[in-house]
């Protein structure tokens, strides 16, 4: 649909982690322990992979962690996909 209108596509897409979800955040607090590893990888490796893929190479990519932080709603609290609004 995009080439359609135009529209030019990168070749990826950064997709975060649920936790930018306030409702998945929420859900999950009471486990947080158990989800530390998730957790980190979600900050630290994240944006590593982004500086790393701005800075070392030429893929274009579209980062969504911004685009999604604080949306609630935005993903499936007993799994961490996308919802429909996601």
């Amino acid at each position: 649909m995009a080439r359609a209108q135009g529209v030019p596509l990168p070749g990826s897409f950064l997709v975060p982690v649920g936790f930018v979800d306030p409702d998945y955040d929420e859900f999950w607090k009471p486990w947080a322990a158990c989800l530390q590893l998730e957790l980190h990888f979600a900050t630290s490796v994240s944006r590593g992979l982004a500086a790393a893929a701005r800075q070392k190479t030429k893929i274009r990519f579209v980062d969504l962690r911004e685009d999604l932080m604080g949306i609630p709603g935005t993903y499936r609290k007993l799994d961490g996909h996308w919802s429909q609004k996601g």
